[in-house]
């Protein structure tokens, strides 16, 4: 993916309301990309350049083998980042 390129990140690990965001995303004027994360540790790992906005999912599951971490823990993650990467909102 291109850098500079406009997207959304969206941390969400039901494919459901993944695929509902998508759509969402898709709507919106500005060819913005989808840039979804199933985890936190797949957020933590990408290189957020280009990332216009952040979608948080405050009530992963974790009961599963999968664990995706907490919402919170991606806010840790993102705090600790010099300048704000971009504006988060919690869905």
């Amino acid at each position: 993916m291109n850098k500079g390129q406009n997207s959304i990140g969206i941390l969400e690990d039901n494919p459901a309301r993944a695929e509902i965001l998508r759509g969402v995303v898709a709507s919106l004027p500005g060819n913005f990309v989808l840039r979804h994360f199933d985890s936190v540790g797949a957020l933590q790992a990408t290189d957020l350049r280009g990332v216009r906005l952040i979608s948080l999912d405050f009530s992963l599951d974790n009961s599963s083998a999968h664990k995706p971490g907490t919402g919170m823990d991606a806010v840790k993650f993102l705090i600790k980042h010099r300048n704000p990467v971009c504006p988060v909102i919690v869905h």
